[in-house]
């Protein structure tokens, strides 16, 4: 009788904690993007498109410039660091990575 009132606990703990995780993801998907920070996304996603890493590494900084808690400041960092590891700049790959 122990055992199983311990398995229902453990799937009740369980759930609520699942349940936690999956409240948080909602709440993070509700950041807000202006249309400027957008913008500038879609320069980086063309620019990447057209293997012009250059130009997205600009595009990039210029959002994390404007938007340095913006809603797309995560992706930009990984975004960059991806760019500086290709480049084998392996400093600047970490500031972002951090």
């Amino acid at each position: 009788m122990r055992r199983g009132l311990l398995l229902v606990g453990c799937a009740w703990g369980f759930s609520l904690l699942l349940t936690g995780c999956l409240a948080s993801q909602t709440k993070e998907r509700r950041i807000s993007i202006s249309p400027q920070e957008r913008k500038l996304q879609r320069q980086a996603m063309n620019a990447l498109g057209q293997g012009n890493t250059a130009m997205e590494a600009a595009a990039w900084t210029s959002l994390l410039r404007q938007f340095p808690k913006g809603g797309l400041a995560g992706k930009a960092h990984l975004r960059l660091g991806m760019l500086a590891y290709q480049q084998k700049n392996w400093s600047q790959a970490c500031l972002h990575f951090a």
